[in-house]
């Protein structure tokens, strides 16, 4: 990717003003029935009640019994007259969720279906914005370090409103912008940073996306255990790199001092303009997460490590 002076405007939009994104890589699934809040309470990792006490959105994992991501979710409440939740997720997760979840359903009263033909969402980065009274729903977001506001809502709604935000002038993010923006925020996503080989708690977001006094879930005991030890073995961090150099996401870290793996890169953009070089995200040994550590890639060339907002403490 060349970072151009439209890629540059559109970055400095989202941190001074608002940029919007559509998100087709987004599928959704409706949870409805009487039993929906208590169902979804023992299905993932973040404590259900807060949405019914009106929190708009909620962040969670969706785990294996030994506390690996099956899924990053999004899980909204929308409103009377027909109140129901949804879950927004990757795609590429969507239809393994649905599998799952029906095999837990027994004698409650829950529904679910795939809304991802009919519904549709879209992100607006940044601080400047406002949401709009729709007939959907707004919860925020913080994908990009920026803020911002995410909609949901029937398919026609959401075309209306993209025109609705054209006018405005306010410009459609790319996805190369997009990809540059979350990694230099530290943002993990499925498939890269969030997946099966990962441990939830690796990835560095508990406090946004675990309840650590909520009664059971699946993987509930695994994620206990890490929290009482202290911190897991590795967890996400961030590199700097100079632009010149061929850096490759899926590519082995070597302490150069030892010559031993410590890590794996999972995301890479050639220019990051908060740090004025590339950038990677990937998970490293917690002993070497220390802002200003050089680490190299399988071909010897060398990355740094450096604070983001999701930094380990």
């Amino acid at each position: 990717m060349t970072w151009t002076q439209r890629n540059q405007n559109l970055y400095d939009a989202v941190k001074t003003s608002a940029a919007w994104q559509e998100r087709p890589d987004l599928g959704m699934i409706a949870i409805r029935g009487v039993d929906r809040f208590t169902w979804l309470q023992g299905m993932v990792s973040n404590d259900i009640r807060e949405l019914e006490r009106g929190t708009p959105a909620l962040q969670a994992y969706i785990l294996n019994p030994k506390g690996y991501v099956l899924a990053e979710v999004t899980i909204i409440s929308l409103p009377a007259p027909d109140p129901f939740l949804v879950l927004l997720l990757d795609n590429g997760s969507l239809f393994s969720v649905l599998e799952l979840f029906d095999r837990y359903l027994i004698m409650e009263d829950v529904e679910l279906e795939d809304l991802s033909g009919s519904f549709a969402c879209i992100f607006v980065h940044g601080k400047e914005y406002t949401p709009q009274h729709e007939a959907g729903s707004w919860f925020p977001i913080n994908v990009t370090g920026s803020g911002g506001w995410g909609f949901v809502a029937a398919r026609e709604i959401i075309g209306i409103w993209c025109k609705e935000l054209d006018r405005r002038g306010i410009p459609k993010l790319s996805e190369d912008v997009a990809e540059v923006l979350r990694i230099e925020a530290g943002t993990p996503v499925y498939p890269h940073e969030l997946n099966s080989q990962v441990i939830a708690m690796e990835a560095n977001n508990a406090a946004s996306h675990i309840s650590f006094t909520k009664g059971c879930y699946v993987g509930q005991e695994i994620i206990a255990r890490i929290d009482s030890r202290g911190h897991t073995n590795r967890t996400l961090a961030g590199f700097t790199f100079p632009t010149n150099a061929l850096i490759l996401p899926n590519s082995r870290l070597l302490n150069p001092e030892t010559g031993k793996e410590v890590g794996l890169l999972t995301s890479v953009v050639p220019f990051a303009p908060a740090f004025g070089a590339g950038m990677a995200l990937g998970y490293l040994r917690h002993e070497l997460c220390e802002p200003g550590t050089v680490v190299q890639d399988e071909t010897g060339q060398p990355l740094t490590v450096v604070a983001f907002p999701r930094s380990p403490k």
